[in-house]
């Protein structure tokens, strides 16, 4: 057994001692990205995003009728669901890779989301008014979303999404999380296995990051960026006599 070993730890040594450290640790992960999170968890939790959106259409706060909850949430939004969900955001919403997201970075996930999904312009402004409203209440001083913001975000709107599922998907989570994974397959398993190897996860990854980029880009073309000037101070914090740029993006 030592001997298997030891030529098991040689063989992943060897592309080290030949100064290949970067594209290793870049294929390692890659991979590990791919293989940590499970088909059922990468399903799950796109429709967890995807229902985050879609909830922030019906809820009224205050004035909504429903009181029950789907017990589906109280998976997602267990510490390692969250930590997965988290790093799908940041790696395809934060275009510059400053780990914060503006509102505009923000606001390109429902947006393509609603593109996706034919979605009217009166929900999709709905949907913007109230996830603009998540965003100014769990975004730092800086008026940026840092990954535990963006955590802490998706934790607190579980009960709009129970709601959201109750109302219009009882007792189908199961079968929507099997039909979201369908989807994924589909569009993505290209050698047909079932599953997503690691070219075709970064292909998934990569798609989702350049659509999400040109939703942003084309919103702030017309208009609906975020908040003046806030991707020119981003990352640098927003202090008082700071300044900011009224000329795009700044991409």
């Amino acid at each position: 057994m030592n001997i298997k070993l030891s030529i098991v730890l040689l063989s992943a040594l060897l592309p080290v001692a030949c100064g290949e450290v970067s594209s290793l640790d870049q294929s390692i992960s890659a991979l590990q990205k791919a293989a940590a999170v499970s088909s059922n968890d990468q399903a799950a939790n796109q429709l967890y995003l995807d229902d985050v959106v879609d909830s922030a259409a019906e809820d009224t706060s205050t004035t909504t009728t429903s009181t029950e909850v789907d017990d589906s949430v109280k998976d997602d939004i267990k510490a390692e669901r969250l930590a997965q969900m988290v790093s799908k955001v940041m790696t395809e919403l934060d275009a510059d890779a400053s780990g914060s997201l503006s509102l505009a970075e923000f606001l390109a996930g429902p947006a393509k989301h609603a593109e996706d999904k034919a979605i009217d312009e009166e929900k999709l402004a709905k949907i913007t008014a109230k996830m603009t409203e998540d965003f100014n209440k769990y975004a730092g001083t800086d008026v940026l979303l840092s990954a535990d913001e963006l955590k802490t975000l998706l934790s607190e709107v579980a009960p709009r999404v129970g709601r959201h599922r109750h109302d219009n998907f009882p007792g189908k989570h199961e079968e929507r999380v099997k039909l979201a994974w369908a989807d994924v397959i589909a569009k993505y398993d290209t050698n047909a296995d079932g599953a997503l190897n690691q070219a075709e996860y970064e292909a998934m990854e990569a798609d989702k990051v350049a659509a999400f980029k040109k939703v942003k880009e084309e919103r702030a073309g017309k208009g609906h960026g975020g908040h003046p000037g806030e991707d020119a101070g981003k990352g640098q914090g927003k202090g008082p006599g700071s300044q900011s740029d009224d000329d795009g993006e700044g991409e």
